[in-house]
């Protein structure tokens, strides 16, 4: 197992409960995994995977952006130990992205409310605008399947670039927050991650709190936790966050933003992260971020490069991002892990 090591305070890992939870039907995978042990947990394409392990579950349902190959909105994988993992065959959780979109669905990821309901979150380009990509939501009462959208956008900063890259994160509060990134490049002349003589334009990680008694009504402006800097290239993006407590003072919380930076498939592409020990909105700041990446480069012999676009849960010390081969720029496969956290030292480190 790839274990990310940190001295010190190891964070505890809480099991489900046996019983339990809905899956539109029997879920059966047509490619199975090698183990993280060796190599990536899927070989086939999945990129930007988002994951959750629904209340009263031992399985681990991840999803991950458009397959056009197959017509498939929303790719489902599942694992019952975070090491094996299979490419569900006979699912897309997202048929109908809506009326709003053209499609390319990208970035998916769920939370599940208090009274069941799963809310997906998702990216997608307008269809007034293909050049613009906006984040919609949709509900189901099955994890893996039936998604109704909602008729329009829950977030879409058309003059801003559009926005990406949506990720929940359900506080202990119980406050439900949508962390995002703002496509800034997409008003760019030409594309800054294969013109290098473009600037970056801004792509600031954004969190937007929504309701939590339906996931889909924003509450209250939009707030910056992480704008990019000169290291970053054309920008920042794909975040996820956690929280563990704080030696602080009792009941305050360090919070973990995790976040890529460059631009994926390209050799500078890296996972890095970045913390709050003033709540989750960072305080009058912007979290403070680490001072090297938590990944970069290559590893296991070149069979993992480019690493990013991680996802990580509440409480549960697992990690998914992508990665690819050395020498490729696809597929983007599928890598698991676990993580421990320093709290002392506010380090995380692969």
């Amino acid at each position: 197992m790839l274990l990310l090591i940190l001295s010190s305070l190891l964070l505890s890992f809480f099991p489900p409960s046996t019983s339990s939870f809905p899956l539109s039907k029997p879920l059966v995978s047509h490619v199975k995994s090698t183990s993280f042990i060796n190599g990536p947990a899927l070989q086939s394409n999945f990129p930007d995977p988002g994951w959750i392990i629904a209340d009263g579950s031992e399985i681990y349902v991840a999803f991950s952006s458009n397959n056009y190959e197959a017509g498939i909105n929303v790719p489902v994988a599942t694992s019952t130990d975070f090491e094996t993992w299979a490419l569900a065959t006979g699912i897309d959780a997202l048929l109908d992205a809506g009326n709003w979109t053209s499609g390319n669905v990208q970035a998916p990821d769920v939370v599940q409310l208090a009274d069941g309901t799963f809310v997906m979150y998702y990216s997608a380009q307008l269809a007034s605008n293909s050049s613009i990509n906006c984040i919609g939501a949709a509900t189901s009462q099955t994890v893996d399947a039936k998604y109704t959208p909602l008729p329009q956008p829950l977030i879409c900063p058309e003059e801003q670039g559009g926005a990406i890259s949506p990720s929940p994160f359900l506080d202990h509060t119980g406050d439900i927050f949508l962390l995002y990134t703002i496509n800034g490049n997409s008003l760019s002349p030409g594309d800054p991650c294969t013109h290098y003589n473009l600037p970056g334009l801004p792509t600031p990680i954004m969190i937007q709190r929504v309701s939590s008694l339906n996931g889909t009504t924003v509450v209250g402006p939009a707030h910056e936790l992480l704008a990019q800097d000169l290291s970053d290239g054309p920008g920042i993006g794909a975040p996820s966050m956690t929280r563990v407590p704080s030696e602080q003072a009792k009941d305050y919380w360090l919070y973990i933003l995790f976040f890529s930076s460059g631009c994926a498939n390209q050799p500078d592409y890296s996972l890095w992260y970045a913390t709050s020990a003033d709540g989750v909105l960072g305080g009058e700041g912007n979290y403070t971020r680490a001072a090297s990446p938590l990944m970069a480069g290559c590893s296991h012999n070149g069979s993992m490069c480019s690493p990013g676009s991680a996802s990580v849960q509440l409480d549960a010390q697992k990690i998914l991002w992508n990665g690819n081969p050395q020498g490729t720029d696809a597929p983007r496969q599928l890598w698991a892990g676990n993580f421990s956290i320093d709290v002392k030292k506010t380090l995380v480190r692969v």
